[in-house]
């Protein structure tokens, strides 16, 4: 019998130094960084991809040798952000097309330990190489359809950016209630993005062919909000138009009507929109001819309207009538992943208006993250 005892042993000796061997040896590009995206090793092949010697990459971020290896953007902090397996297409200084992937590796506790990145020369993969062409040409297709609607009456606000998992889920959840022709009532605080969400849900249901028609409840005068939104009839007031007015209600018909900022309405204006909620009928100012209007109702508050209803702040029946479906955006501090979405977002934004590449480094990430207020986005680290 042949003892296969030595050989074990050997292997045990000699694992780290045949791992290496392997490694440095593999045609594909291989290097790995921590859990902060500092390079923590590189393999022989990183120098032939990329143009430098592998100990020149590490203990250095990718941005601090990106110019010589000319590789954009960096992996490193979108997996950090995302958590989860990227790939996308480079080209380096040295001319090579590279497909690249990056994975990141868990520790007991299910935090990042370090992440692994594989690049591979796409030259040798015409199968890849073509889906990433068909890819490219649907994600081409998309972004034209992305700016037709961007073009049509609801402006760049119609479309969100999310990256987390709380607004996946509020994505999906707006996607079936825009299908149900029911009121909403969007909660959130001051910039979370309500009025985004309101117009998402109008351009995703079956009104998505009529008018959105927005109204900031706190933005107009006490005595000009009613004319405003119910339109007044001829000769109703002293300097009203004789030819009356249309209001906004009326201009909502067969589409919605946003209604932002919902807790200021006057307490003696809201039995009307009650009226218009439950019935969808009204009277202009001045006016004795009810008319009738076909329209959604999406409200949105920043303030605890519930807690108003039972105060007596806030008309309860109305409160009611709003909030067949109750949605709530959680603020930014609550959903970190979304960071580095909006920072790429506004980046690439900014670059189309001035027509230059901008590029963001990870380090003023980092600096963002740990300005002071930092405990707003919990522990949440790049």
């Amino acid at each position: 019998m042949i003892d296969v005892q030595p050989a074990r042993d050997a292997t045990a000796q000699f694992s780290q130094e045949f791992l290496l061997k392997i490694l440095d040896n593999s045609y594909d590009a291989i290097f790995a960084t921590d859990s902060q995206g500092v390079t923590i090793y590189a393999n022989k092949a990183c120098e032939t991809y990329y143009g430098i010697p592998a100990p020149e990459m590490i203990g250095k971020d990718p941005w601090q040798f990106m110019d010589k290896t000319g590789c954009y953007p960096p992996l490193a902090p979108i997996i950090l952000s995302s958590k989860s397996r990227q790939t996308l297409e480079q080209t380096t200084g040295t001319g090579a097309k590279v497909l690249v992937t990056t994975s990141p590796i868990y520790d007991a506790a299910g935090n990042i330990e370090f992440l692994v990145q594989n690049c591979r020369d796409i030259r040798q993969l015409e199968d890849t190489k073509r889906d990433l062409e068909q890819t490219k040409e649907m994600l081409n297709r998309m972004q034209r359809e992305v700016v037709a609607l961007r073009n049509q009456e609801l402006g760049r606000n119609t479309m969100l950016v999310a990256n987390s998992v709380q607004m996946k889920e509020l994505l999906v959840l707006a996607d079936r209630v825009a299908d149900i022709d029911i009121n909403v009532l969007i909660l959130g605080e001051t910039g979370t993005g309500k009025s985004a969400l309101a117009k998402y849900i109008h351009k995703t249901g079956p009104r998505r062919e009529g008018p959105f028609i927005s109204i900031n409840c706190a933005a107009i005068p006490e005595d000009l909000i009613e004319s405003e939104l119910f339109g007044y009839a001829a000769g109703a007031f002293s300097g009203a138009s004789q030819k009356g007015k249309i209001g906004l209600v009326e201009l909502a018909d067969r589409g919605t009507l946003f209604l932002d900022e919902i807790a200021e309405l006057p307490l003696r204006l809201q039995g009307k929109v009650l009226e218009v909620a439950q019935s969808h009928r009204y009277y202009p100012v001045g006016g004795c001819q009810v008319k009738e209007v076909d329209c959604r109702i999406i409200a949105a508050t920043n303030r605890d309207i519930k807690k108003m209803a039972k105060q007596g702040d806030f008309r309860e029946d109305l409160y009611y009538r709003l909030s067949v479906m109750e949605m709530e955006i959680p603020p930014l501090r609550e959903r970190p992943e979304d960071m580095w979405a909006f920072i790429y977002y506004f980046l690439n934004q900014f670059n189309r208006n001035i027509k230059r590449t901008i590029r963001f480094p990870l380090p003023v990430g980092r600096f963002f993250m740990n300005m002071p207020g930092r405990e707003t986005f919990g522990n949440w680290k790049i």
